[in-house]
């Protein structure tokens, strides 16, 4: 049977990967925007160039927010929802995927599933 401490040492470990995982996912969309940014505005020629722009700066606060939660920063989950919200407004805006749009809240809810056992430690 595990024990409490061993079940939120378990949990602290997943909610690492995760977060290494998102942090890991926005550099490498990062750098696809700033690379591939022609061959992008090639596959969704309705979409203005402008969006993936956007999309690449807002990457960032992904990253921004992922290393605030490991250092157990409140702002830092709301960062994150707030980033995503604004890629699922891009994501609508620029007429792409609707399911991949709606289907990036999944991240937020996971991360605060995981968080809300410790949500009061959070600062």
């Amino acid at each position: 049977m595990i024990k409490k401490k061993e079940g939120i040492k378990i949990l602290r470990i997943i909610f690492y990967i995760i977060a290494a995982i998102i942090m890991l996912w926005s550099v490498i969309t990062i750098f696809a925007f700033i690379v591939f940014n022609h061959k992008m505005v090639e596959s969704y020629p309705h979409v203005p160039s402008l969006i993936f722009h956007i999309l690449g700066i807002i990457a960032w606060g992904n990253i921004i927010g992922m290393i605030a939660l490991i250092r157990y920063r409140k702002w830092g989950f709301w960062l994150y929802l707030g980033v995503t919200i604004a890629v699922i407004i891009l994501y609508l805006i620029g007429k792409m995927n609707f399911f991949l749009a709606i289907s990036g809240i999944i991240g937020p809810i996971i991360v605060y599933l995981l968080l809300r056992p410790r949500w009061r430690e959070l600062k």
